[in-house]
């Protein structure tokens, strides 16, 4: 009966993988009829034109615009069928909450993307072009800079979920509020350590850009923990 089980838990994996691959498929193709005015888009924070090195490179670059922004529409569908996944699992009644966590997932999601678009990106941009002299003009390639941007870009989406994951750790009973808040100088010390790999500048200014708001998201995360312990503890009657 266990063996029944485990196949039949593989065999609804696959068939999520297959449509995650189908949606990010499906939108992906469409991003690519879009893809000039999303390099469009995408070169704001630049504000000069791109060159390319070889006959395949803006051909290249314009499928990965296509491909980074079929992940980028498909991440709420993505963060669906990774909790559907997570609560078939762990727990049963997770599965009632799985519109209220995907919502959450794709707000936060959104503001990460958005954080690291207006400010980060413009601000990092202008820093490294700043070491450009009479000498060392910048000549940007396009399929660079489209997979710097992009990756940028969905690399502060996914960490915003940073809180949707310490609470699906919570629900395992992995960590709790007091686990959080004993592990918070270390988890402040990886946040920073992380922040400072990622930002593309090794400023400081640039990395508070990430760090803060992912400090602010742990510690909600722990309020949010710390409540629903003792929510667990006094049942409604």
């Amino acid at each position: 009966m266990e063996v029944q089980n485990i196949l039949q838990q593989i065999d609804r994996f696959r068939s999520s993988a297959y449509r995650i691959l189908g949606v990010l498929a499906g939108f992906s193709l469409l991003s690519y009829f879009f893809s000039g005015q999303i390099l469009h888009f995408l070169l704001r924070p630049l504000g000069r034109p791109l060159a390319f090195f070889s006959p395949g490179e803006a051909f290249l670059a314009h499928v990965k615009i296509a491909v980074f922004s079929g992940i980028f529409l498909s991440a709420p569908y993505l963060l669906h069928q990774s909790w559907i996944a997570f609560a078939t699992l762990a727990f049963e009644t997770g599965k009632r909450y799985t519109w209220l966590l995907v919502l959450a997932a794709s707000i936060l999601f959104l503001a990460g993307t958005a954080l690291g678009y207006t400010l980060v990106l413009p601000f990092g941009l202008k820093f490294l072009l700043g070491y450009g002299t009479a000498q060392i003009q910048p000549m940007i390639s396009v399929d660079r800079y489209v997979s710097f941007v992009s990756t940028m870009i969905l690399v502060f989406g996914f960490c915003f979920q940073l809180p949707l994951i310490l609470l699906a750790l919570g629900q395992v009973g992995v960590v709790d509020s007091r686990k959080l808040s004993r592990f918070r100088k270390y988890a402040f010390l990886l946040i920073a350590v992380f922040s400072a790999i990622i930002t593309p500048t090794p400023d400081a200014y640039t990395m508070m850009l990430l760090m803060v708001p992912l400090v602010f998201l742990y510690e909600i995360s722990i309020i949010l923990l710390w409540f629903l312990g003792r929510k667990k503890a006094h049942p409604p009657r």
